[in-house]
């Protein structure tokens, strides 16, 4: 094996001869010595490399290797270059006698051909290597270069990282230091096993990408020079494509451990000037040991150049453990005179010291304009605690003194056939443009902390406006609350706000169905007084309790509603009292109304 490494103080060449002792004694290598001899004629003599130079002797009846190095100034080939074997011989004029002669053929190359496997020795393992791949990174404007390089452990223990130092060489003989990537960094091979791994380096933009080679060295500490090892002519450069299709699956390596990610699900709508996204970003770990995710930085990646930073904290510290799913909400403001239709999601590993850190993919994110809730048409939504029907069973706006209320009732169905936990809710509620979730309070109709398969949680969000506010479209997000961290459970969007409103008949009745509330309410009479300025409407309605348990009763609020949606305030008196179960109570409820009234 013979190789150059070319050194602003004079190439390094090496060679490695291998001595064959066949006979019942030891053989001496003190008396033996080499020398090379350029194409050119120099001559210069070899002395071996640090780690062999403590080898004095051939054992008898075994063989070893010596590899030495010599120093040969401007010379950049091997070509005819010869390799004298030379033994002390006191009777000579140079008490030096030429053994033998290795003369390197003149078509020899210490570069293995593209596509050609080399058997090598590493850490006194046989191994197989290949350059497997050359691929162009262009990232903020610059150029990096990704080689990819395969070991075959053939031996029978492991293969660490020998430290090898590695340099791509470009066609012109310009040089450039490689660094192993983060995920290829104090790699191991296991015996049998094949690996490929990575090398990265930046180089300037007008370098040519053809005819590239990949060279090893290794550092000899004692001699303070660096030593050729290897050297590999590279495939074809192509362009690296780190982009994942829409709702694609992509495997990444996190300590050695699978983790597959995907972009489940993307929506978008505008305000203002903004494009307003929702991403739900899959994370599962379907390794076999529990995996910490580094401090991955996101950001959504614009065809015209712009970069928008993603809110990342959900990721931070994330640890999943064998097969265990995580469902990631993001969101992200972008300019809405992007083009919308080709954005990415760029996932981005933290940035280290001295280390070329380049995206981990790129996914293409599905332009999916907000879907329109119906009232009572249930859609599937997907979130970390699993996987629900959602329906919008009403919109009410109700008078409330000099405000109106927004009451919007919403149904939870589990569609898995496992029990599901229900976090602790709150919501945010946006009507047209306006954030009105400081008004907001959640009502639930039963206290359920659990869905059973198929099981549905109904509850009522309320917010307050004010009554001159027209509103054409209302957004309920439904959103959990771990210490700083804000993740939505479900999101509704409407613009059916028809404020349809059962109507009881005359004598007839409705029901109260929130737990610990629950009631029949019926009417009894209604009746008009007539006034000088002003006429009393009054009715009488009986309140039944339906709850098994002695109870306080709900407490009504009361409004005359003409036909012009004219509301008029009521006097609504009730008990306060407990009241037994099936237990009956008398709610009188009154106000004036002016006479110009239609009251029939």
């Amino acid at each position: 094996d013979i190789n150059i490494l070319a050194q602003p103080s004079g190439n390094t060449l090496t060679y490695t001869l291998h001595y064959s002792n066949g006979s019942d004694s030891n053989v001496s290598l003190v008396d033996y010595f080499s020398k090379v001899t350029t194409a050119g004629g120099t001559t210069v003599q070899g002395n071996p490399i640090t780690s062999d130079a403590t080898i004095k002797s051939v054992p008898a009846k075994s063989s070893l290797t010596v590899t030495y190095y010599v120093n040969i100034g401007k010379v950049t080939t091997v070509n005819q270059a010869k390799v004298s074997i030379f033994g002390w011989d006191f009777n000579s004029a140079d008490y030096q006698k030429r053994l033998g002669v290795f003369t390197v053929p003149a078509n020899y190359s210490f570069v293995a051909a593209k596509g050609q496997s080399k058997k090598i020795t590493m850490n006194n393992l046989p191994i197989t290597t290949k350059a497997e791949s050359l691929q162009i990174v262009r990232l903020n404007g610059k150029v990096y270069m990704r080689v990819g390089v395969s070991l075959a452990n053939l031996g029978t223990k492991v293969l660490s990282d020998p430290g090898y130092k590695a340099y791509l060489a470009s066609a012109g003989g310009t040089v450039f230091e490689l660094k192993l990537d983060d995920a290829s960094s104090s790699y191991k091979v296991q015996p049998q096993e094949k690996k490929t791994i990575y090398y990265m380096g930046e180089i300037p933009s007008y370098i040519k990408t053809v005819n590239m080679t990949l060279q090893f060295t290794q550092e000899d500490s004692t001699l303070k020079i660096d030593l050729p090892v290897h050297s590999f002519s590279l495939p074809a450069a192509t362009t690296s494509n780190l982009t994942v299709a829409n709702y694609a699956v992509k495997k990444i390596s996190i300590d050695k451990n699978t983790v597959e990610t995907q972009i489940l699900s993307a929506s978008v709508y505008s305000e203002n000037d903004t494009a307003k996204w929702s991403l739900q970003f899959r994370i599962k770990n379907v390794g076999n040991k529990s995996v910490t995710l580094p401090a991955y930085e996101l950001a959504i990646k614009a065809k015209e150049g712009f970069t928008i930073p993603v809110d990342t904290k959900a990721l931070t510290k994330l640890t999943l453990k064998p097969f265990e799913e995580k469902i990631i909400d993001l969101s992200a403001d972008v300019r809405l005179n992007l083009n919308q239709s080709t954005l990415q999601l760029q996932l981005t590993e933290p940035a280290v010291a001295d280390k070329i850190i380049v995206p981990t993919a790129y996914y293409q994110i599905p332009y999916s304009q907000e879907k329109n809730s119906f009232i009572g048409l249930e859609s599937i939504m997907e979130n970390s605690h699993g996987t629900f029907g959602v329906k919008l069973d009403s919109i009410q706006r109700l008078p409330w003194a000099d405000e109106d209320q927004i009451v919007a009732k919403i149904s939870i169905r589990n569609t898995k056939l496992t029990t599901v936990k229900l976090p602790a809710l709150k919501a945010l509620v946006k009507a047209g443009l306006n954030d009105i979730s400081s008004t907001v309070q959640i009502v639930a109709k039963n206290a359920q902390t659990s869905l059973a398969p198929n099981e549905t949680a109904e509850m009522y969000v309320i917010a307050k406006v004010p009554y001159s506010y027209s509103i054409n479209q209302l957004r309920v997000i439904l959103q959990e609350t771990s210490g700083d961290n804000v993740t939505n459970f479900l999101s509704l969007n409407t613009t059916m706000l028809n404020n349809a409103m059962n109507t009881v008949v005359a004598g007839g009745s409705f029901h109260i169905d929130v737990t610990g509330k629950k009631a029949e309410i019926r009417e009894r009479r209604t009746t008009i007084y007539s006034g000088g300025s002003s006429n009393v409407m009054y009715t009488e309605l009986e309140m039944k309790n339906e709850e098994p348990r002695q109870l306080k009763q709900a407490q009504l609020v009361a409004y005359y509603k003409t036909p012009d949606n004219q509301y008029y305030e009521a006097k609504v008196s009730q008990s306060s009292d407990a009241t037994s179960p099936n237990g009956k109570n008398l709610v009188t409820v009154w106000s004036k109304l002016p006479q110009s009234v239609n009251t029939s």
